[in-house]
C-alpha cells in the first residue's frame, strides 16, 4: 500500500523537467515517515523519468541518504550546491515582477499561496533559514560564509515561478497571494444579507460590483461609495467581513491621514498587492478630487510610480478597486473622472432591529449564498465586464447640482451678471482663496462653471501683458438689491 500522501503522488506523477522541488519534498516525506525511496520513484511515469534533467536525476538516484546534507558540502560541485540550496530554501520562491526579482515565502504548498518579502534584507532572511535548518538536521552550526554561498547560488539559479496573481479562487491551479475558500452556492440562504440589501438604494448594483471585483471579471473603474448618514447602518461591518473573509491579505485600508502624510510617496507601495482597498469612516467629502486618491483608484488603467523605503522606484499598475464607507455624501463635480467612475449607494438605518452580537457570524456563514445572488446581479448589470449599470445616476446628478450650489453662493457674494463689465482673473482667484477654493483644479472648476452657467467670456489683453479677464460679470459691491432680495431680507 502506497504511504506517500496523495498530494505528493500527484506532484511526482505530473513532474515537469527541472522541477527539483517536488523530488526534494517527496524525499523529505519518505525520510520522515520511513518510506522506501523506490516507492516514491514508482509514482513517476517512465516517460517522464527518462526526460529528467541532470539535477533531477542526481536527486532521484542518490537515494534517501542524500536527504541529509553532508557537512563537507563541496562549493565546486554545482549539482551539490543546487540540491542543497533548493532543499534548504524549498519554502521560498522567486518571480520577476515589473523587471525586478521578488522573493516570496510559501504560505501553503497545497493552496499555492505566497507572501512577498518586501522592505527587508532578503539575503539575511535566506541565510538565517539555511543556517537554522542546517543546525536542526546536522546538529552542527553552518559557517556564515557557506550559508551566504548557498543563498547566492539559490538566488542565481533557482527556477522562477510565474508572477502570482493577487486573488486566487477555489479550484484554480496558480500561485497567488490569497486563495479564498468561498464560492457561489445557490443552496445557501442569506436572510441576514438580504435585510441589509433591502436598505440599499441599489442592492443589485452593490452585489454586482462585489462579485465582479471578487472574481476579477470586472475590468471597469467604478469606485463604490456607500453613504449612510446615521452611522448605524452596518456598512462598516459588512466591509470588514467582506474584506477579511473574501480577500484576507489581498485587501488593505486607507485613511485620510495616510493620503495626506509626509511619506505619501510610499503610499502606492502599500496597495500594489491588494485587490480591494477599503476607506472606512471617510470624513473627507473632497477626497475624490485629490491626486493621490485618483492614483489609487486608477484600477490598473494607468501606470503609477511605486517606491518602497530604501528601494529603487519602478513603474507598475495598481489593480485594486476602491470601496468608501462614509456618513457623508461625496462632493461631486461635473468632472468626468467622478461621474463616470462613481458607483454611489446610499443605505438607510436599521428599523426595529435590536443589536445582535451573532450577526457577524451569520453574515460569514451566509457568504456563499450572497455570492450566488451577487453572481446573478453581475450577469444582469455588467454584461460587458466594464460598466455596472445602476439606478442611482439621478442621485449622482443631484450631488453634482448640490456641489454647484456652493459656487452660486460664492458668486452671489462677490459678483453679479453685467454685460457691460468685466473682472480680472487675478481678482477672481483672490476671492476664491478667501472662500477656501485654493487649488488650481478648484479654480478651473469655478471658471468653467462661470462660463457655462453665468455666460462669462474669457478675454486676454495683449496690451496689458496678456492679463486675463472675464467679461459679462461685475463686482457685487454697490449694486441695487432686487425687490425679491429686499423681501427675503425683511422676512
Amino acid at each position: 500500500m502506497v504511504q506517500i500522501t496523495k498530494h505528493t503522488q500527484e506532484r511526482l506523477h505530473t513532474l515537469k523537467r527541472d522541477d527539483t522541488d517536488s523530488l526534494l519534498i517527496a524525499k523529505r516525506e519518505c525520510a520522515r515517515k520511513g518510506i522506501p525511496w523506490d516507492e516514491a520513484l514508482d509514482c513517476i511515469p517512465k516517460a517522464i523519468y527518462d526526460s529528467l534533467s541532470p539535477a533531477q536525476l542526481a536527486i532521484a538516484e542518490s537515494g534517501l541518504e542524500s536527504s541529509v546534507i553532508s557537512p563537507e558540502l563541496n562549493s565546486d560541485n554545482p549539482i551539490s550546491m543546487h540540491y542543497a540550496a533548493s532543499y534548504f530554501l524549498s519554502n521560498f520562491k522567486q518571480s520577476e515582477v515589473n523587471g525586478q526579482l521578488v522573493t516570496y515565502e510559501v504560505i501553503s504548498e497545497q493552496d499555492k499561496t505566497l507572501q512577498p518579502i518586501l522592505e527587508k534584507e532578503i539575503d539575511k532572511i535566506l541565510a538565517c533559514e539555511i543556517s537554522t535548518r542546517w543546525l536542526q538536521e546536522l546538529g552542527v552550526p553552518l559557517p556564515p560564509r557557506k550559508a551566504n554561498e548557498l543563498v547566492k547560488y539559490w538566488l542565481n539559479h533557482t527556477e522562477l515561478v510565474a508572477e502570482p496573481v493577487i486573488m486566487g479562487l477555489p479550484g484554480d491551479d496558480n500561485w497567488c497571494l490569497h486563495r479564498s475558500k468561498y464560492f457561489p452556492d445557490p443552496n445557501v440562504e442569506f436572510p441576514t444579507w438580504q435585510r441589509i440589501l433591502d436598505r440599499m438604494s441599489d442592492p443589485v448594483a452593490f452585489a454586482a460590483w462585489q462579485y465582479g471585483v471578487y472574481t476579477g471579471n470586472y475590468q471597469g473603474r467604478q469606485m463604490l461609495w456607500m453613504h449612510g448618514e446615521n452611522g448605524e447602518e452596518g456598512k462598516s461591518a459588512i466591509a470588514r467581513i467582506i474584506g477579511q473573509e473574501l480577500y484576507g491579505p489581498a485587501h488593505n485600508a486607507i485613511s485620510n491621514a495616510s493620503i495626506n502624510s509626509n511619506e505619501k510617496r510610499f503610499l502606492n507601495s502599500h496597495f500594489e498587492h491588494a485587490a480591494l482597498v477599503i476607506y472606512p469612516d471617510a470624513s473627507n467629502r473632497k477626497c475624490l478630487s485629490s491626486e493621490e486618491f485618483k492614483t489609487l483608484a486608477s484600477a490598473g488603467s494607468d501606470p503609477v510610480l511605486i517606491e518602497r523605503k530604501g528601494k529603487q522606484a519602478y513603474t507598475a499598475y495598481l489593480n485594486a478597486r476602491m470601496w468608501i464607507c462614509s456618513n457623508f455624501s461625496p462632493e461631486v463635480t461635473s468632472d468626468n473622472f467622478m461621474t463616470s467612475r462613481l458607483l454611489y449607494i446610499s443605505i438607510s438605518p436599521m428599523v426595529d432591529e435590536k443589536p445582535d452580537p451573532t450577526v457577524k457570524e451569520r453574515l460569514k456563514a451566509e457568504l456563499s449564498g450572497f455570492l450566488a445572488y451577487a453572481e446573478q446581479c453581475y450577469e444582469e448589470r455588467c454584461p460587458d465586464n466594464y460598466r455596472i449599470q445602476t439606478d442611482t445616476d439621478n442621485d449622482i446628478k443631484a450631488l453634482t447640482e448640490q456641489y454647484f450650489e456652493h459656487f452660486d453662493i460664492i458668486f452671489s457674494k462677490h459678483w453679479q451678471v453685467d454685460e457691460q463689465s468685466e473682472v480680472a482673473a487675478s481678482i477672481i482667484k483672490e476671492k476664491l482663496k478667501v472662500e477656501g477654493l485654493q487649488s488650481k483644479p478648484q479654480y478651473d472648476q469655478f471658471v468653467d462653471w462661470l462660463v457655462n452657467r453665468k455666460g462669462a467670456r474669457w478675454k486676454k489683453r495683449s496690451e496689458e501683458n496678456g492679463r486675463i479677464f472675464y467679461a459679462g460679470i461685475a463686482p457685487a459691491e454697490g449694486r441695487r438689491l432686487s425687490l425679491d432680495e429686499v423681501m427675503t431680507m425683511e422676512s
